[in-house]
């Protein structure tokens, strides 16, 4: 009997096709205002993955998906502020529920 042909790993440049496809597909759900895909495209923005770095942008994207009560993006936003925005940002997170925000809190 044949074998399946095994796919080989991706080659860069699919992987970067993929990552560019998967960025648009966060774009598109953050656009609509989907909390999970605001805080992941903040990700995309902030680390340039799959999309040119920009860290101001990260943070209104951080922002907005922290207005929509999502803790981790709570969290993430707090690292973009003054020392005082940052401690109300993370004591909002831990009363989500983060627990990782306590140790940036205390």
């Amino acid at each position: 009997a044949l074998k399946k042909k095994q796919k080989l790993p991706m080659t860069r440049d699919e992987f970067n096709a993929t990552e560019k496809e998967m960025m648009s597909n966060y774009k598109k759900a953050a656009d609509r205002g989907n909390r999970t895909a605001l805080f992941h495209y903040g990700l995309c923005l902030e680390h340039g993955n799959g999309v040119k770095v920009d860290k101001k942008k990260a943070a209104e994207y951080y922002k907005k998906s922290s207005e929509k009560g999502l803790a981790i993006a709570m969290s993430n936003y707090g690292v973009e502020k003054n020392e005082w925005e940052a401690l109300k940002w993370y004591k909002r997170a831990m009363n989500h529920g983060l627990v990782r925000a306590e140790g940036e809190y205390n």
